[in-house]
């Protein structure tokens, strides 16, 4: 039977394997699109503390007193105390996807100095495998660690 050539559209079996083949594409990306999330956050946490600690040095220094920066692992809160007793609310609180590795303080002192020198690492709630490190030396010297 000849067709007539004004009819156009698409058949059923078209859109099904349109579906299949659009089906079979999300199910590849969806996990790589988690992972890349998840990288993301760290990526971000750890840029965020490092700018935190980086601004405590500099007011350190600009201010001539002691600065200190306390990171709490139970709370994921990063808190910032002035030698004059003076605190600001916590500075940053890190989401749940982000663990630290403990509770640490570190003092800035009015010549740029740090105290102790130790790092922070976090890892990633979801893969233990993604961890991002900032590492800080006696000199006052931030460091990042992927």
């Amino acid at each position: 039977m000849l067709k007539n050539s004004s009819q156009c559209g698409i058949t059923l079996i078209e859109v099904i394997v349109t579906l299949a083949v659009v089906a079979i594409l999300a199910s590849i990306a969806v996990p790589n699109v988690g992972s890349m999330l998840r990288t993301h956050q760290m990526n971000e946490a750890q840029e965020t503390l490092m700018q935190i600690l980086k601004s405590a040095r500099t007011n350190a220094v600009s201010n001539g007193t002691m600065v200190t920066v306390d990171l709490t692992s139970s709370n994921k809160q990063v808190n910032v105390t002035y030698a004059n007793g003076n605190s600001a609310p916590p500075v940053y609180t890190f989401n749940n996807d982000v663990a630290l590795g403990g509770n640490v303080s570190f003092v800035f002192s009015p010549n740029g100095t740090a105290s102790p020198a130790s790092s922070v690492v976090m890892t990633s709630t979801a893969d233990s495998t993604l961890t991002r490190t900032v590492t800080i030396t006696v000199s006052g010297l931030i460091t990042a660690t992927r």
